[in-house]
């Protein structure tokens, strides 16, 4: 019965904590500081949550749910808490330990302290019965003591108390070299990533105390527009077809220009032969020469060689996502073998370096890596290594910049500014990724962390702003009286207009957002109602829904001086046989 209260215990426990884990929430807390008001909106954790295209995002971690998902989906990362709290629990229960010693000595010396031991014996009991897993230990230990010394004489026994205490210090021992082992390896890292998605696939950001990337370009969403350029959308999309062709091989063409940066360095071999060269020379010099040449040896050992086998060595490890300054790096490297190559012709002379086959071979050395120099440094000024850089932080890796902590040192906040993320459009998202990072990491998520948490926010016009629409409209004259003798004039006619309309976005509604989209605003027109070839000139009111896929207004035709209103329907397609923008005239009369 004991055992089975004692099972069912421990299930609830169980089913406790994983209960308080579920109830630790959200990883990412995130809100709204909009621009446009004084108070901070907290997002929902869940669905698709809404903020102005223009506002800041703070993201604050928990670290009470970060440390919950760690121990569910990571528990060996967290051994060294368990063994922590098993010590303090044994150390707790040997708390009296010194004293239990001391009398039992007293007392095998002939003293009487049994009063007193049994009085600390007691405690000890106490200490180890408040505790279910040490007073189960305690009685593993005890059948231990029993099972070894059950044939034993009396007076060669030891204490069966001092003999549990001793297993216990045993146990204390052990967790503490277990204890070291787990704290020489790295512990469980948490990152926070972000990225702005768009029809062309986006672009990472930059999330303040969270990364080392820099600000975006700044650009406000406009909330007051009265113009669009048409070259401008042709433009835009022209680049977007352009970073998705290079986003699908940004990673192959990389690594291909890596080699070629290597295949064109040969001559780091020759100079890494020019400190062997020169000792040979010095060895057959005569003493006049041996000083200068020592000296050249001791430029060159400091100047040249240490440089292109660092240069050498960063180009073998250099990783796309890195964007190192081979400009400067090279220019340097290349006035160096300039100069060295100077002082060595003006040192020895055009003769003996031609003479000696070993100085021959320096001057041989440099040469080429002056033109090898040369050559590099036209491959890198004409490789747009830093635009494919971009490309590459654009994919869900982990790129270099972005920070990891430790589970105890996560920063309280991490700050976006929608305004520091370059040109974006309302319907854009924001993706923010909370992921675990592990030491040493083997698995497939190597390079994209473990995610733990995915929040995608949408991003409006939230509030009143305007927007212009172009399209076609069919209007009714309704007071235009047929010409005698020509046939009655159609209910409709088409005409080109263009709209300046006031709309007003939603911090709650998606189907509002996406769906209905309502507009008012003013209408101009060129209709032909008379269809003389000469478009009149029409302005009035109008009411869009449904994202302006269906308007209906009342205009002013300026041209004729009477009224019309009219319907649009401005579908994404064209329709067959709709006179889009074409102009009717009358046919000339027979003479």
């Amino acid at each position: 019965m004991k055992n089975f209260q004692r099972f069912a215990t421990r299930i609830a426990s169980l089913l406790l904590a994983c209960t308080g884990m579920v109830a630790q929430g959200p990883v990412l807390h995130i809100s709204e500081l909009p621009r446009t008001q004084r108070d901070t909106m907290e997002l929902p954790p869940g669905g698709l949550p809404i903020v102005d295209i223009n506002s800041q995002l703070a993201i604050r971690p928990d670290p009470a749910a970060i440390q919950a998902a760690g121990r569910a989906r990571f528990p060996q990362f967290f051994q060294d808490e368990r063994l922590e709290g098993k010590a303090a629990q044994i150390q707790q229960a040997l708390a009296n330990q010194d004293r239990i010693l001391s009398l039992t000595k007293q007392m095998l010396e002939g003293l009487d302290v049994k009063k007193d031991l049994l009085k600390e014996l007691e405690i000890y009991l106490q200490n180890l019965a408040s505790d279910s897993v040490l007073s189960e230990d305690f009685n593993r230990y005890t059948g231990e003591y029993f099972q070894q010394f059950r044939t034993a004489p009396r007076e060669q026994r030891p204490d069966r108390f001092l003999y549990s205490i001793e297993r216990f210090n045993e146990q204390l021992e052990k967790i503490s070299s277990t204890l070291n082992v787990v704290r020489q390896n790295s512990q469980l890292q948490f990152s926070v990533a972000a990225w702005r998605r768009d029809a062309s696939g986006g672009t990472r950001i930059h999330v303040e105390n969270f990364d080392r990337f820099e600000n975006g370009a700044f650009f406000s969403v406009p909330r007051w527009v009265t113009t669009l350029s048409e070259n401008d959308r042709e433009q835009l999309d022209n680049f977007r077809q352009l970073a998705q062709g290079l986003n699908e091989d940004a990673n192959q063409v990389l690594q291909a220009y890596k080699e070629q940066v290597l295949q064109a360095f040969p001559s780091i071999q020759c100079v890494q032969t020019i400190r062997s060269e020169l000792d040979s020379a010095i060895q057959s010099a005569a003493t006049d020469l041996r000083t200068v040449l020592e000296q050249f040896e001791s430029g060159a050992t400091e100047q040249i060689i240490p440089v292109f086998t660092s240069l050498r060595g960063e180009l073998r490890n250099w990783t796309p996502t890195q964007t190192p300054d081979w400009k400067g790096r090279l220019l340097d490297a290349l006035s160096r073998a300039d100069a060295l190559s100077s002082s060595l012709q003006a040192a020895v002379g055009d003769s003996l370096l031609r003479g000696n086959q070993h100085l021959a071979n320096v001057n041989r050395c440099l040469q080429q890596t002056l033109t090898d120099m040369q050559r590099l440094q036209g491959l890198v000024q004409k490789f747009p290594y830093t635009y494919l850089h971009k490309l590459q932080l654009n994919s869900e890796d982990l790129a270099e910049e972005i920070l990891a902590f430790g589970l105890n040192d996560i920063p309280p906040v991490g700050l976006i500014d929608l305004e520091y993320t370059g040109q974006r459009q309302v319907g854009d998202e924001i993706l923010i990724k909370a992921v675990f990072r592990l030491p040493n990491d083997s698995t497939e998520n190597k390079n994209t962390g473990h995610p733990i948490e995915a929040r995608r926010i949408k991003m409006v016009l939230i509030g009143a702003h305007s927007t212009t629409k172009v399209g076609l409209i069919m209007a009714n004259p309704y007071t235009l009286e047929a010409v005698p003798g020509q046939a009655e004039p159609p209910k409709f006619r088409f005409a080109p207009s263009a709209a300046l309309l006031l709309k007003f976005g939603s911090r709650r509604s998606h189907f509002y957002n996406n769906f209905l989209d309502p507009g008012i605003g003013l209408n101009s027109a060129a209709p032909d109602f008379d269809l003389d070839g000469t478009p009149e000139f029409s302005a009035g009111i109008m009411a869009t829904i449904f994202r302006d896929i269906l308007s209906v207004g009342w205009n002013w035709n300026f041209g004729l001086d009477r009224p019309n209103y009219f319907i649009g329907i401005h579908l994404p397609f064209n329709l067959p046989g709709v006179p889009v923008n074409t102009i009717q005239s009358n046919p000339l009369p027979e003479e």
